[in-house]
């Protein structure tokens, strides 16, 4: 635990390579909210086929979800959005383009989450 699921759309690319990118999201996430970063579960995904608003020309979106175990203070959680969404901005460009970045975190209960080794 945590799950990093990241998605941007296919009319953009990275700045940096995949790997630094979820590299430095998971340390960013355990420097900020005392996750372990040796559980974090990372991945990334482009969005070939997709749609902002209206279809119009132009938009583009990088969003990050961050799955954690229940019991993380909402202070704590807002601190760590800020500075993932902050990594996300300088990670990706887009000439010309509108990006929506966002960031959402979902809380999991421990007594549904299983884990074995």
């Amino acid at each position: 635990m945590p799950h990093l699921i990241l998605e941007y759309s296919g009319n953009i690319e990275p700045s940096d390579t995949t790997d630094k990118i979820l590299a430095d999201l998971n340390r960013a996430l355990a420097n900020t909210a005392g996750i372990d970063i040796g559980s974090c579960k990372s991945r990334i995904y482009k969005a070939e086929n997709f749609s902002i608003g209206h279809g119009c020309d132009g938009g583009a979106f990088v969003h990050l979800e961050v799955k954690v175990l229940a019991g993380k203070s909402a202070n704590l959680i807002k601190n760590a959005g800020g500075v993932l969404c902050k990594i996300l901005k300088n990670s990706f460009t887009g000439e010309g383009m509108t990006i929506q970045f966002t960031v959402e975190f979902s809380e999991m209960k421990r007594e549904f989450y299983f884990k074995e080794l």
